[in-house]
């Protein structure tokens, strides 16, 4: 007996192809408006002039952190975590290379130690929290060795506590417009009637 394909079915298939297509994109998209947010001029004290530069982190991670979801997964690759950094670097007057080095730690760091805290049945959100305090300890490092000068600890800290304490709301954001895991079936599927 032959198959029938109904509207119906043409509609399902469409769905999936669209679902997978905004998964895709999605990453990427998400990284964008955090590093837009991040290059906004705020005119926020010296001691919170970090935080917006320090969100992109929160959304790298959570890609990144995905990725342990499997193959099919949506993932961030490392050239738009670096173009990211360096597009808030360029756009903030910082030394080139400086935010993209710390973005591309935060994800290599999640990749690698949130992976075996994961295996340790750490949730999501410590894993974030000792990632971010070694990305932060990365990234004053680095600001001290670039100024041959200790650099203040104090911006990072405070930075480092508001995405901390924003990371959930960040991660809830995009797994509400996250498509679920059903969604990234072949959209032709082998049918039998």
């Amino acid at each position: 007996m032959g198959s029938s394909t109904t509207l119906a079915d043409v509609f399902a298939v469409a769905a999936r192809v669209l679902a997978r297509a905004w998964a895709s994109l999605l990453p990427a998209l998400s990284l964008a408006l955090a590093t837009l947010a991040a290059i906004v001029p705020t005119g926020l004290g010296a001691d919170w002039r970090f935080v917006p530069a320090l969100f992109p982190l929160a959304v790298v991670h959570y890609w990144a952190d995905r990725r342990r979801n499997g193959p099919g997964a949506p993932t961030l690759p490392a050239l738009l975590i670096f173009a990211s950094g360096l597009a808030v670097d360029a756009m903030t007057s910082g030394p080139l290379g400086y935010w993209a080095l710390v973005y591309l730690a935060g994800a290599a760091l999640t990749h690698v130690a949130g992976t075996r805290l994961a295996r340790l049945g750490v949730s999501r959100w410590p894993r974030f929290v000792a990632v971010t305090a070694l990305v932060g300890s990365l990234a004053w490092a680095t600001a001290s060795l670039y100024f041959a000068n200790s650099a203040p600890l104090w911006p990072l800290a405070v930075a480092s506590a508001v995405v901390i304490a924003a990371e959930p709301l960040i991660a809830a954001l995009l797994a509400a417009v996250t498509p679920t895991v059903a969604s990234f079936r072949p959209a032709f599927a082998d049918r039998r009637a």
